[in-house]
């Protein structure tokens, strides 16, 4: 593992020699090859429309931002979005306090949910798909748990947003940035932070795991630095009682 501070990540490692059929969130915005904005004129709090107007297909992971419109949002989910075709994409708000255009489509951040609230948030979209086949968040829910993120923090926000926790704790979030690197070889990573998981993503392709892990590094050095000083007891991060914590939960995902 890597660690730093009380924060562990464990890398998963593979080997694919085919390349990925399809762009990320942010080449396809880069590469203009998206339009992503509301999906009307008057808007909706739990949908956006996606226009893939390119030849490849789009990876959008669970928990991505995307700010701009009339308030920022996060995808509900991951979805691979075919090309041109026109898609409406399930998202959760993470704005409260904002419903009024600050520009007219959405871009891209260097950031997902923090796992927190990502893992709240997963378990309502999956009750949402058991019990009526729809992809919502428990929108209250997720205000709340921001409101009470930012009040931890002290973070200053005029309308509540998500970002401004993340930008003000900019300079603590790049030391942690700072000490984690991705190999050629990962696919994927086992986050812990003191010493229990709080995330794991896996990927098809080690290109594609290059791209997203800080926006991942990130959300999870955010945790860290809210849970700093929490741990259970002195031992709770030693590399040996992390790696039991991270071959535990492996298994039980066979």
């Amino acid at each position: 593992p890597q660690v730093w501070r009380n924060l562990t990540v464990f890398p998963l490692f593979g080997n694919f020699n085919h390349s990925p059929n399809y762009i990320t969130l942010n080449q396809a915005i880069e590469k203009k090859k998206i339009l992503v904005g509301e999906i009307s004129e008057s808007g909706s709090v739990p949908q956006i429309l996606l226009e893939n107007i390119g030849d490849m297909y789009v990876l959008l992971v669970d928990g991505e931002e995307l700010i701009g419109a009339k308030q920022n949002k996060i995808l509900n989910l991951s979805i691979l979005v075919p090309p041109r075709s026109r898609t409406v994409i399930p998202v959760s708000c993470v704005e409260a306090g904002r419903w009024a255009r600050n520009r007219a489509d959405f871009h891209t951040t260097n950031r997902v949910m923090y796992s927190k609230v990502r893992m709240q948030k997963a378990r309502a979209v999956s009750a949402s798909l058991r019990y009526s086949n729809a992809r919502r968040a428990d929108q209250t829910e997720v205000w709340d748990s921001i409101a009470e993120t930012a009040q931890a923090f002290g973070t200053d926000s005029r309308t509540g947003a998500m970002g401004d926790i993340f930008e003000q704790r900019q300079q603590s979030l790049d030391k942690y940035l700072a000490a984690f690197t991705a190999s050629d070889r990962d696919i994927g990573a086992l986050f812990l932070v003191n010493g229990k998981v709080a995330g794991f993503d896996l990927f098809d392709h080690q290109s594609t795991h290059a791209r997203i892990f800080p926006k991942l590094l990130r959300s999870h050095a955010l945790d860290a630095i809210l849970d700093s000083g929490k741990s259970a007891n002195a031992d709770a991060t030693t590399p040996a009682s992390s790696k039991d914590a991270a071959q535990k939960f492996l298994q039980q995902t066979q």
